[in-house]
């Protein structure tokens, strides 16, 4: 279940298995890989799958853009809190309000010193990405990258977001919005078709 290296211990390679193995999360990320290419096609950048849970953000599936070759693009592992990216930002402003409150109450600690910290600034800004349909994060998760992800739907619930991730000189928001927007809705009928 773990593994040790010295005194520290990180999760084992059965327990990542075991992980894959759930049916809903699977399913997700089956049917996600063709649109996540696609959105690697179209942009040029990294195409992440991110799947909210338990008032964080995990990056799922990750798809390397022909720009991206060779780097590190995404600079994170793990959970990142909701309310640092767009993925997080994308499922803030489309779930539940006691998810937003609940994140609010847990503090809004800053990833970056582009981080929202405010929670009214905050508030502004997800009014803005549902108005929208989509969220924009400039250097408030990894310093030098940019994400621009818009929601998939299921039921009317937001079960997970499609995010295209660049450097910040390479952000193209018109771009990247129109395509993840059309990529997510496609993918969100897929899955509710399903």
């Amino acid at each position: 279940l773990l593994d040790r290296s010295g005194g520290r211990y990180r999760l084992g390679a059965w327990l990542a298995e075991l992980g894959a193995r759930v049916p809903a999360h699977r399913s997700l990320r089956v049917a996600a890989a063709p649109y996540l290419e696609e959105l690697t096609h179209l942009t040029h950048e990294t195409a992440v799958l991110a799947l909210p849970g338990h008032g964080e953000i995990l990056f799922g599936e990750i798809y390397v853009g022909s720009r991206g070759r060779g780097q590190v693009v995404t600079l994170v592992d793990g959970r990142v809190p909701l309310h640092c990216g767009a993925s997080g930002k994308v499922v803030l402003a489309f779930g539940p309000p006691e998810l937003l409150a609940h994140t609010v109450d847990g503090g809004l600690a800053p990833r970056t010193r582009r981080t929202i910290t405010d929670p009214g600034r905050l508030a502004a800004e997800l009014t803005r990405v549902r108005e929208q349909g989509y969220a924009v994060d400039r250097q408030e998760l990894v310093e030098g990258y940019g994400a621009v992800a818009a929601p998939v739907w299921v039921g009317g619930e937001v079960i997970a977001a499609l995010t295209v991730v660049a450097p910040i000189s390479r952000l193209d928001v018109a771009a990247f919005s129109a395509a993840v927007r059309r990529t997510a809705g496609e993918l969100s009928r897929r899955m509710g078709a399903a």
